[in-house]
């Protein structure tokens, strides 16, 4: 076979798992960019600046939500995919319940220790009683925050594993109508009942809330593995799951202290205009990031799956699809910020011409740094997919604190108009550095790519026949048993002739994706994927063995193959047959 032929079969599979992915994944990013910004919308038309302030000097909170449970909801996601396509499917349910214990159990403490701490926790975030209006507002929006803690961490949680689980539509839905929700409550509760920061909250807590419904119903409806039986909850591998989900979730944590330095310093600046302002472009950046987080998150799973077969084509792929994707969604943002930022400013309720002009300037600067941040989240996510979490937790560092908070301060001291060219300089910055230190200290790749054989087959029996002679070779040359180089190299030629004659049905496009693994203790793990319909070739029954007609060899082969294998799985993942077995 040509390799271009393969590649080309390869490219296949990761359109088709990407855009599986990624048509829910944007329609929940576009509901949850809108549900994000309607705070800031509802409160800055009635409230004016004091409603965009209250929200800014609160967001701290949010960035604390967003370490937990993101740190949690990611770490955990990936390794439950590599555990599934490692065909260990106990290990990674038992971790999932335990994952969300966690999760149920962090997110009640903050919300009894946050509404009982509440006067020091405000004074950290800037806000005095002194403050009159502006500090009432922050205090009654932040306490409602709190109380949606436990809802909020269990929707972000369940929406990562529904991802992985294959449940793209269900996590959309969940999210898509608990944003609708969050949005429909705001316009009652604050435009039509005057409510205020009160309404907006209370909205929140209600989208949330729904959200985490619809999840749990999706996930007791056994559409995928998940399933929720919290008395199984395995908490050791909680800490790690959290780490490997901390060196991106990271981000949130440098998000906070920027947060807290950038609303002192822009209170001291500009009073409350600097900090609406302010308000305004962190709406505009959530906007932004969930547009390349439905890119993202969509190949984050994908990622994990490759990773666990050490399939390194497959996972540059991804990569390159999903940047693809980012730019071509972003950059027409870009545009209309570049364009039209005197009427996005006025949408969010800034009046005035000094106020506009200064609204004008953030958004524009900040929009030059756009494809800078998205290129970084992308690679952020990727390195945490591939359990590199020091490359993923560097870069984080970089963007979030190294960078961001000398340049916070030095251009701050210029005043408030240079205040804004800390976005794109940092972005740039950062990923030039990143890449610097990525040539000398990176992390290489502990699995040896020798120690993986790839091949990529049609539907043309011929080449099952030359593959399984390819695969007795690679297997002598990792030592492996005599026995193991002929159950192998049988089962491959077993399992690719049942998909061709039971599994594709006369399929003229059918493609068979073939990874064989030389494990260092010197167990070979196979991998096969293919695009037929619905076919586990472990499912033939016993029974078809002797029939009328005589013997079924598909049968008796794959019989044969279930007896000698340490242990074999199956799963329908992605739209794909994914079979899995260690010999």
């Amino acid at each position: 076979m040509r390799t271009n032929d393969a590649l080309s079969i390869d490219r296949y599979f990761v359109q088709k798992m990407f855009r599986r992915q990624y048509v829910p994944a944007l329609a929940a990013a576009l509901t949850l960019s809108f549900g994000d910004v309607a705070d800031a919308l509802v409160l800055g038309n009635r409230m004016g600046l004091t409603g965009l302030a209250a929200i800014a000097l609160v967001m701290p909170v949010g960035m604390v939500f967003n370490i937990l449970m993101n740190g949690l909801g990611i770490g955990g996601s990936v390794f439950f995919s590599r555990k599934m396509a490692q065909g260990r499917e106990e290990e990674a349910l038992d971790g999932f319940q335990g994952v969300v214990v966690a999760a149920f159990g962090l997110g009640l403490a903050i919300a009894v220790l946050g509404n009982v701490l509440y006067a020091p926790l405000l004074r950290i975030l800037g806000a005095s009683p002194g403050d009159g209006e502006l500090y009432r507002a922050a205090l009654t929006y932040m306490r409602i925050l709190l109380l949606a803690a436990p809802a909020m961490f269990l929707n972000y949680v369940f929406n990562y594993y529904l991802k992985a689980d294959d449940m793209e539509r269900q996590a959309s839905l969940a999210f898509a109508a608990g944003n609708v929700l969050d949005i429909s409550l705001n316009v009652i509760l604050v435009l039509v009942l005057d409510m205020g920061v009160a309404g907006a909250s209370l909205a929140t807590m209600c989208g949330q809330t729904l959200g985490m419904l619809i999840s749990i119903w999706a996930i007791q409806s056994h559409q995928g593995v998940l399933e929720l039986h919290l008395f199984h909850a395995d908490l050791s591998e909680v800490g790690a799951a959290f780490r490997t989900g901390f060196s991106t979730s990271v981000e949130y944590l440098y998000e906070m202290f920027f947060l807290g330095i950038a609303n002192n310093v822009l209170i001291r600046l500009s009073g409350d205009v600097g900090v609406a302002v302010f308000d305004v472009v962190l709406n505009v950046s959530y906007f932004s990031n969930n547009l390349y987080d439905a890119a993202v998150k969509s190949a984050l799973p994908i990622i994990s799956t490759f990773d666990g077969e050490h399939n390194v084509r497959g996972k540059h792929l991804v990569m390159a699809l999903a940047l693809q994707v980012c730019l071509l969604t972003d950059l027409p943002l870009c545009g209309i910020l570049w364009a039209v930022p005197e009427r996005i400013c006025r949408v969010f309720g800034l009046t005035g011409p000094s106020v506009i002009a200064v609204g004008v300037d953030a958004l524009r600067w900040f929009a030059t740094g756009v494809v800078f941040a998205g290129i970084s989240i992308l690679l952020e996510n990727y390195y945490e997919a591939c359990r590199k979490e020091r490359e993923a937790y560097v870069l984080s560092s970089l963007r979030g604190a190294v960078i961001l908070i000398p340049a916070t301060l030095i251009f701050s001291s210029m005043g408030l108009g240079r205040f804004w060219l800390v976005y794109p300089v940092t972005e740039g910055l950062a990923l030039a550095a990143f890449f610097l230190w990525r040539e000398r200290f990176g992390t290489k790749d502990s699995f040896p790519e020798e120690r993986a054989y790839r091949r990529t087959i049609t539907s043309r029996t011929s080449e099952i026949t030359d593959t399984a002679v390819e695969i007795e070779e690679f297997c002598e040359r990792w030592e492996a048993a005599p026995a193991q180089q002929y159950f192998m190299s049988m089962s491959v030629e077993e399992i690719c002739v049942a998909t061709l004659q039971t599994g594709f049905g006369g399929m003229e496009d059918g493609f068979i994706q073939i990874t064989l693994i030389a494990l260092e203790d010197g167990t070979f793990e196979l991998h096969v994927r293919d695009n037929a319909a619905f076919f586990n070739p472990f499912s033939l029954e016993s029974e078809k063995v002797s029939s009328v007609s005589g013997v079924d060899l598909d049968a008796l082969g794959v019989m044969a193959i279930k007896k000698k294998a340490r242990d074999f799985y199956y799963r329908n993942h992605q739209g794909f047959n994914t079979v899995i077995f260690r010999i």
